[in-house]
């Protein structure tokens, strides 16, 4: 037995064990006429105490073999022992992987799962959260070395990632590395600790005090540990813990022979019974002790039985003082035995092959969980595993309370809450824009609008990060932002005359042939009341023509220059000059114009800003720019609205959110920008900037001579036909009062 284990798994393994023995006697077993016995020896961790204790025993009696030992780094010396002295060695604990090889270890056989089976066991349960890596920590000795390889191999095998590994130092009791700057640091958050119970609280101390534990990360461990602390922080960081264990196959409902079972507690509950557990929970390892207790017993009944003549024993050795030189004879004969042997036992079927040392079709585990539980923190049992069934829940009623309590399961990855990030946005319309707003001190302070500051207050709130938003100066360049063309399109309506109408025919002709310059015949005006009025008309004709000629000659010019182009593929033809083009320095789209227009030659019109981009094509410095076809979308519809765009769109890209290679929050970055896609937050931000209009749907501009541009001329018209109404009646009273005196 091992003294560095704890009381519970000690004393209830070695009660199974007794319990085996005195219940082979119960029986009636013998072996030579002799019913057998037993020797228990302490290791207290050391190979050579294992040597040793085995050693004196074997000198001293007919150990025909032997149950044991507990420890996986105790195990190959004793496994040697028994090739080289021709005994069977059955271990109950040991489960490095390198001890299935039968080649290395003819004597050696096990009834618990190879670790091996363990490993398969924690890859499917990553697959059936969808977890993808994980951080392994292991005691520095064949049973951690011999498990990392193992989850290792099995990750490897199906596409999963072991990111890290730390040792766990069995001599010092500490881990090499700094554990906390290793978690960290790295992009996955679950944690495998592959190690002993001992081993195991010490590391999940060693995380309580690096606050590395819960709710930020979740830690799968291959031993249960005892929970019974003081310190509520520390009970609040272990909920969630997970453990994965070999059990009995009765807890997945396999066979076992209950009668055994109950055979078996009932002598241990007569001979020893301070140590049989109240709650009746015994420990698994405890079952595992008994079948290979009785797996030896029952191969040597059976081995006598075909050995056994009148004249012999079955029990033979090669007698030395000298453990080393002691041989059993027949021990081929015995090994066959064993090998051979099938029996249901108190922890499921026992078979075994010539091939491995494991026994056949014997892997059941089960998952617990650390959660409070009758107001105690404790280890429940969640999820069941066969080789057959994979993982299964335990129990409805059981259901997985993970880090930080919760009931939804982590996702793996590195987590932002509480993450204090520096992000820089680079200013483009309506992305990212600086507002000046009052603040409650009634100082005027700059804010960032747009797209990427709502984006990034959403995803915020969403989880939990502690922003800190730069703007990326102007002058700095960047290649990931696509440019458009944008032109400045003319569109004009054609103006239509608008023609006064007179009260006779003889108005509308005499005005016609003056507005024409054609005159009006005959009819001339002989008062002075008519040649005023026919000043005034003439006035009026004269502006009309004028405004109109010069109007039509404006009209015709823009309509001919009016969709100068119609795409990218009118500028790859040389429609426009090169040096009429604008291109911003230092970006996609320079970039995209050598490659695709000049081949390679600067010759366009070289453009420093966004804005210096406006400005050039409303001051008609240059005619087209190529530009972002979301930024420009916005920029027409909303401040320059006598600009437009042309043509299809061209050199698509995609909207990013550049980050470090490799870093440790970018799945948590994704899944969470995929949550705002599905719940469609994502297409109200889109809507909100990029679907926004304040210009008019129309983008011509008119040249047509509206009735507010004339209604000085014809202002001026009214007070000369006003005059002549006054100078005709003030003639008239004349010739009336001529005629009266007259």
């Amino acid at each position: 037995m091992n003294a560095s284990e704890s009381f519970e798994f000690s004393s209830h393994c070695r009660a199974m064990f007794k319990a085996a023995v005195l219940l082979s006697q119960q029986y009636n077993i013998k072996i030579d006429g002799q019913f057998i016995e037993w020797q228990v020896a302490q290791t207290n961790e050391k190979a050579i105490n294992a040597i040793s204790s085995t050693c004196q025993a074997a000198s001293a009696s007919n150990i025909v073999g032997i149950v044991g030992p507990v420890l996986s780094r105790e195990t190959p010396i004793i496994a040697e022992f028994g090739e080289r002295v021709g005994i069977p060695v059955i271990s109950y604990a040991a489960t490095d992987p390198d001890l299935s090889d039968r080649n290395a270890y003819p004597a050696f056989y096990r009834t618990v799962p190879s670790d091996n089976a363990t490993a398969t066991a924690i890859v499917k349960l990553f697959l059936r959260f969808n977890w993808t890596s994980c951080i392994i920590i292991y005691q520095n000795d064949a049973y951690g070395s011999g498990g990392e390889k193992a989850l290792t191999k099995e990750f490897m095998n199906n596409g999963l990632t072991v990111v890290d590994t730390l040792v766990f130092d069995i001599a010092t009791l500490r881990i090499r590395n700094n554990m906390k700057n290793v978690l960290t640091s790295s992009s996955t958050r679950i944690v495998v600790v592959w190690a002993g119970s001992r081993y195991t609280s010490i590391i999940l101390q060693n995380a309580f005090d690096s606050d590395v534990l819960g709710p930020h990360f979740t830690w799968i461990l291959s031993s249960s540990v005892s929970l019974n602390s003081s310190n509520e922080t520390f009970h609040q960081k272990t909920i969630g813990m997970l453990t994965v264990e070999p059990i009995s196959g009765n807890f997945v409902h396999a066979s076992i022979n209950t009668t055994l079972l109950n055979a078996a507690y009932n002598i241990w509950k007569q001979y020893e019974p301070e140590t049989f557990p109240k709650s009746g929970k015994v420990d698994d390892f405890a079952l595992f002790a008994f079948d290979a207790t009785w797996l030896l017993i029952q191969s040597l009944q059976e081995f006598c039985l075909k050995t056994t003549n009148n004249s012999s024993s079955c029990i033979s050795f090669v007698n030395s003082s000298f453990c080393f030189d002691r041989h059993f004879l027949n021990s081929e004969s015995l090994f066959d035995t064993i090998n051979n042997m099938t029996f249901l036992g108190v922890s499921g079927p026992i078979q075994f092959n010539r091939n491995v040392t494991d026994r056949i079709d014997g892997s059941f585990y089960y998952a617990q969980n650390s959660r409070n539980f009758s107001n105690r923190l404790s280890f429940v049992p969640v999820l069941k595993y066969s080789n057959r069934d994979g993982w299964q829940e335990y129990s409805k009623a059981n259901v997985i309370i993970w880090s930080g309590s919760s009931l939804v399961p982590p996702t793996g990855g590195a987590k932002l809450d509480g993450v204090k990030l520096r992000i820089g946005v680079v200013h483009a319309v309506p992305f990212t824009m600086i507002n000046t707003v009052i603040d409650e001190f009634g100082q005027n302070t700059t804010k960032l609008i747009g797209y990427i500051p709502d984006l990034i207050d959403l995803l915020q709130k969403k989880m939990k990060f502690i922003p800190n938003i730069e703007l990326i100066p102007l002058n700095r360049t960047y290649a990931s932002l696509g440019q458009l063309v944008e032109d400045q399109r003319k569109n004009n309506r054609i103006l239509k005359k608008k023609r006064m109408i007179g009260l006779c025919a003889m108005s509308v002709w005499y005005t016609f042939g003056n507005l024409v310059g054609y005159g009006a015949g005959r009819l001339h005006p002989k008062t002075p009341a008519g040649r005023l009025l026919t000043a005034g008309l003439y006035i009026l004709c004269l502006v009309l023509v004028a405004s109109y000629t010069a109007n039509l000659a404006s009209d015709l010019t823009i309509s001919k220059s009016k969709n100068i182009i119609s795409g990218i593929d009118d500028i790859k033809s040389g429609k426009i000059s090169s040096n009429r083009i604008g291109i911003r320095v230092g970006t996609a789209m320079e970039e995209y114009y050598l490659r695709e227009i000049s081949n390679g030659n600067r010759n366009y019109h070289p453009l420093k800003s966004q804005q210096d981009i406006y400005d050039s094509l409303l001051n008609n410095i240059i005619d087209v720019s190529i530009h972002d076809a979301g930024a420009a979308e916005y920029v027409i519809n909303n401040i320059y609205c006598n600009l437009t765009l042309v043509g299809e769109g061209f050199d698509k890209s995609v909207f990013g959110i550049i980050t470090p290679k490799q870093w440790l929050y970018g799945q948590d970055l994704d899944v969470n920008i995929l949550s705002l896609r599905e719940t469609g937050s994502l297409d109200n931000l889109r809507r909100k900037w990029f679907q926004i209009k304040k210009c008019s749907d129309s983008s011509s501009i008119s040249t047509a001579i509206d009735i507010e541009a004339l209604i000085e001329l014809f202002i001026l018209f009214g007070v000369f036909c006003i005059l002549s109404l006054f100078l005709f009646e003030s003639l008239l009273t004349c010739v009336v009062q001529s005629n009266y005196v007259k």
